[in-house]
């Protein structure tokens, strides 16, 4: 991996959320770039609370806004949550949009 690709995808993931770049989401999509992972298999990896975890999540993958009554898709989807069956646990993969960003830093 060059440095030239990982700064792209860093500058790919600020640009996208107007902001500063949330370094757990970035963690986060680098884990899952590997496999499938559950919330609690990201929470022993990343060493993050239950709560940070799933904000820095929400930044990158679509979910269901209770209060607002609707569904939130962030500007950069890299992440699609799937429900593991039987369970109320998630687990998360990277979307085409996250496998595109990162195909070059991969190699």
């Amino acid at each position: 991996m060059e440095c030239s690709d990982f700064a792209r995808v860093v500058r790919t993931m600020r640009k996208a959320s107007n902001k500063q770049i949330n370094g757990l989401a970035l963690e986060v999509v680098l884990h899952c770039a590997d496999r499938e992972l559950t919330m609690a298999e990201l929470m022993q990896l990343t060493g993050s609370a239950h709560g940070r975890l799933t904000k820095a999540v929400q930044t990158v993958t679509a979910y269901f806004d209770s209060g607002a009554e609707e569904i939130r898709v962030p500007a950069l989807q890299l992440l699609i949550r799937r429900q593991v069956k039987g369970s109320r646990a998630y687990k998360y993969s990277l979307s085409e949009q996250g496998k595109q960003l990162l195909q070059g830093v991969s190699t």
